[in-house]
């Protein structure tokens, strides 16, 4: 298996989006649909129903937020913890921030560890997913 630096995996992006043609939301849709499909095939939903997914402002939350409608899609219960004001969201993420609205998609604004703490206390989450920094860190 191949695995390309922070550098590299922005450069070809760059070159799909730019040079092919391919839009960021094709990608990010294709990146969060593929995290939930492996989600699903080896963690079913009939043995673990509840997922929190983290997610920052920046790509890699917009994929997050890809990720949680495709999960619920396909059985879980998902909830999505904003870890950013929604104002710091922007292009793609926002994009998707906003789709989640629209869906009426449990979304909740966590700025402290205490609260995240309680969440994960009170939901028990089966699966946590890390959607919060990418190859732009």
């Amino acid at each position: 298996m191949k695995v390309v630096t922070g550098f590299e995996m922005q450069a070809l992006d760059k070159k799909v989006i730019e040079g092919i043609g391919v839009p960021a939301e094709v990608l990010m849709e294709r990146a969060g649909l593929g995290v939930a499909e492996n989600i699903k095939k080896y963690y079913p939903p009939e043995f673990y129903q509840r997922v929190i997914i983290l997610c920052g402002p920046g790509n890699n939350g917009g994929d997050g937020m890809v990720c949680a409608r495709h999960l619920k899609d396909f059985g879980y219960k998902v909830f999505v913890l904003l870890l950013a004001d929604k104002d710091r969201y922007k292009g793609e993420a926002l994009i998707n921030l906003n789709i989640l609205k629209k869906l009426n998609f449990p979304t909740f604004r966590i700025s402290s560890v205490e609260e995240l703490q309680n969440l994960l206390k009170l939901e028990k989450p089966h699966i946590l997913v890390d959607a919060l920094f990418g190859t732009g860190l």
